[in-house]
């Protein structure tokens, strides 16, 4: 993957993410991120594109090479699809090497929501280790649960054994686990009926999540 970092400015307008793409994804609500990509690729690395892409969908009507239509994503976040598209796409020189756990999230989130998890299996492994490697850079307890959400929805149970244990050890003395509730995407995807009832016993919360992961 490319050298780039979170503090490389995130870029708006138009990427060529494949310059033979039949279709333009138009991301986020200030339509301000399109990227031109290929259906077939989509269709390949997703069920939810496998089944935008099929008949009798209009948005598998009139795909041409020469004049790529317009799929609107106004819900979805145009940095992390821009990363996803390019590591489904092989654009290896493109995908960022280092993110902010915030970032890793976003793109977990689009991938979950999309079925892509499996399509991002390897790609998402490394951005989790080296999240793991910075984490004596984090001194936040909110990025830790970012990080803690993403290896979940990855389905990676040794980052979520590594961030429970992180959270174990650096935020036991002075913190409720429960202030990661008010995160809505951290709330909206952690297990928080399993979870909440050990906010103050990090070492069932390490536990509870493990298993969880694994089972």
């Amino acid at each position: 993957m490319a050298l780039k970092t979170s503090s490389t400015a995130e870029s708006v307008g138009t990427s060529e993410v494949y310059d033979n793409g039949d279709v333009m994804l138009v991301v986020g609500p200030a339509k301000d991120v399109r990227l031109r990509v290929h259906s077939q690729i989509l269709r390949c690395s997703s069920t939810v594109f496998a089944k935008m892409f099929a008949p009798p969908w209009a948005e598998s009507q009139s795909l041409s090479n020469d004049s790529p239509k317009d799929i609107p994503l106004p819900e979805d976040d145009g940095f992390a699809m821009r990363q996803i598209c390019y590591v489904i796409h092989h654009q290896n020189d493109d995908v960022w090497d280092d993110l902010a756990p915030l970032q890793v999230l976003k793109i977990a989130i689009q991938a979950e929501k999309y079925d892509m998890i499996t399509a991002l299996k390897y790609c998402s492994a490394q951005w989790l280790s080296s999240a793991h490697r910075a984490l004596h850079k984090v001194t936040s307890m909110l990025d830790v649960g970012r990080l803690l959400t993403s290896a979940y929805l990855f389905g990676n149970a040794e980052m979520v054994a590594a961030f429970s244990l992180r959270l174990m050890l650096d935020f036991k003395a002075t913190d409720s686990y429960l202030g990661l509730s008010g995160e809505s995407d951290i709330a909206h995807f952690l297990p928080w009926k399993t979870s909440c009832g050990c906010h103050h016993d990090p070492v069932l919360l390490c536990a509870n999540m493990q298993a969880l992961t694994l089972y």
